[in-house]
């Protein structure tokens, strides 16, 4: 399974910094849409797996990409993946002014596409067959804001020998739902997570 994701995952970082996992999946798999025809098979397990070093930002209010607003004062504050969490994230505190760590974080709709409308979504495509959902990404927690001057950021959950990843909450939300397996992005190696989802995936 390493071999054969090594294969296939090389991905990079690179690209829009808005990242939008969970509306790519959905658009990936709707059968509406058709992009996809014939992935969705009758007999075959299905597997949803995240890897990112991001959360999700599947935007409902395309404004939160609004260019005009780049300082720290402004509504949305500036032009970076700090708004995903400020506007998608609620905690127990909800100041991107106040540094320091947040507690009892959970997903937040104003501005992003809710969470249950993506498990019903993927629950929806295999009647009566259990989907698979794993995700290698930033942990949960901590989940620390950090000022900077003009800038504010999300610090890092973990740390790896390729970076660092941000806590993916909204990510792990689905995840869990589904009861499925998640690992950290940061670890040295993904063949415990590889083999978790292989044993997942094994017949019943």
């Amino acid at each position: 399974v390493k071999q054969a994701f090594s294969c296939i995952g090389e991905l990079g970082i690179e690209g829009c910094g808005f990242e939008m996992q969970l509306e790519a999946a959905r658009r990936a798999l709707d059968p509406t849409l058709d992009i996809n025809p014939g992935f969705i098979r009758k007999d075959a397990f299905l597997a949803i797996i995240f890897i990112t070093d991001e959360d999700d930002c599947s935007a409902r209010n395309p404004q939160l990409f609004d260019p005009q607003q780049q300082a720290l004062t402004d509504p949305l504050g500036p032009l970076t993946s700090f708004r995903c969490f400020e506007f998608g994230i609620q905690c127990d505190i909800n100041d991107r002014m106040t540094a320091g760590a947040r507690k009892n974080c959970a997903p937040a709709y104003d501005w992003l596409h809710k969470v249950g409308d993506y498990i019903e979504f993927f629950r929806t495509l295999k009647p009566g067959q259990p989907v698979v959902m794993a995700a290698i990404t930033g942990p949960s927690s901590p989940v620390v804001v950090a000022k900077n001057g003009n800038m504010v950021a999300l610090q890092p959950s973990c740390q790896g020998a390729g970076g660092g990843a941000v806590p993916a909450l909204r990510i792990d939300a689905v995840v869990s739902a589904f009861g499925g397996h998640r690992a950290s992005i940061c670890d040295s190696s993904y063949g415990t997570a590889l083999s978790a989802l292989g044993q997942a995936l094994s017949p019943r």
